[in-house]
């Protein structure tokens, strides 16, 4: 005879999936419990092939997979992320994102950084700024950079600082961030 704790985790899954299956609420919960699930093995950023971490919104990315193309694929829809079809094309957005910034007119690691994140800027900040070589305790997050020449490593740095880790070739990242 099953254990009571199987019967209630299978009534509790199938709950789950019809909750998900015929609301959008549903659909953020169970990308909410996959992404603390696969956070254990993959962070959510390199699943998704957009390890920038870049919101949903109105631009229509090169290589955004829609939602039936994600289901399709047998993934999890992401409801609050960009899901993107190779690595290729979640890290040419991050450098789309970041030369917007620049033709805006941002040129400090602060002023990018605290545009790029809402999320614990400071370590954002300072982690940025150490990688690119700059002294985070003596006011070089602050040093003017020239974006498009810094962009493999702002890129890489962005990466790393979105999810704990950076599995990306360099050579790869320097070709994709410019395409």
């Amino acid at each position: 005879m099953p254990k009571p704790i199987y019967i209630f985790g299978l009534l509790g899954a199938v709950a789950l999936f019809l909750f998900a299956k015929y609301t959008s609420a549903g659909q953020s919960a169970v990308a909410t419990v996959t992404d603390a699930v696969g956070n254990l093995l993959t962070p959510r950023g390199i699943r998704n092939n957009n390890p920038g971490n870049l919101l949903r919104n109105s631009i229509a990315w090169q290589g955004l997979l829609p939602q039936p193309q994600v289901e399709a694929l047998g993934l999890t829809w992401d409801p609050t992320f960009c899901q993107f079809d190779t690595p290729a094309n979640g890290i040419r957005a991050i450098g789309h994102v970041l030369l917007s910034y620049q033709a805006r007119g941002l040129s400090t690691v602060d002023e990018i950084i605290r545009t790029y994140s809402a999320t614990d800027q400071d370590a954002y900040v300072a982690n940025v700024t150490t990688a690119l070589g700059l002294d985070p305790t003596n006011g070089g997050q602050f040093v003017q950079i020239d974006v498009g020449s810094n962009l493999p490593a702002l890129g890489t740095a962005i990466i790393q600082q979105e999810n704990g880790q950076q599995p990306y070739a360099l050579t790869d990242i320097a070709n994709w961030v410019y395409t």
